[in-house]
């Protein structure tokens, strides 16, 4: 009678999280089965499996995630600018940073600029950030900001 182990393990390759399953029977050739971001491969060990597959398949996820991820933190910049243009009467609102340019990562934040601002900053950083939701907010007005920051909003941001 074979007998038969199930285990379950969570690993990080190149920066996504994967879920492993296997299954080994303690047979004369053992087999293991691995479910990897939609791949299955079954081997002898690691030189049976198909690396550039699963590699394939673990970067089209990851890449997928950061698009969806990089399309949420723009919809919320732009919600937050309109907080900021409706409420607070700003008459220019600026997004710089990563999230501007083709850098954004998952753990990026919301970096805006914000000109013509009226009112209290802390009270409109506090609905603002609600708005971030899991994303880290700067909001930098333009008149406390240095020369080389708004330089670098003006020819490299995005206005909202």
């Amino acid at each position: 009678m074979k007998e038969s182990r199930r285990w379950w393990g969570k690993y990080s390759l190149g920066g996504s999280r994967i879920w492993l399953c296997g299954r080994e029977h303690s047979a004369s050739a053992a087999c293991t089965t691995w479910f990897l971001g939609g791949v299955s491969v079954t081997g002898g060990g690691i030189h049976g499996w198909d690396v550039p597959e699963i590699r394939e398949a673990v970067f089209r996820r990851s890449k997928q995630r950061a698009e969806f991820v990089r399309a949420d933190a723009m919809e919320r910049a732009r919600r937050i600018a309109n907080l900021l243009k409706v409420r607070y009467s700003a008459s220019a609102v600026t997004l710089y940073g990563s999230l501007a340019e083709t850098c954004f990562h998952d753990r990026s934040d919301i970096d805006i600029l914000v000109e013509g601002f009226i009112g209290r900053y802390w009270e409109m950083y506090v609905m603002a950030d609600e708005i971030a939701g899991p994303f880290d907010l700067s909001i930098v007005c333009i008149e406390d900001a240095q020369d080389t920051l708004i330089e670098y909003a003006r020819e490299r941001g995005i206005c909202l």
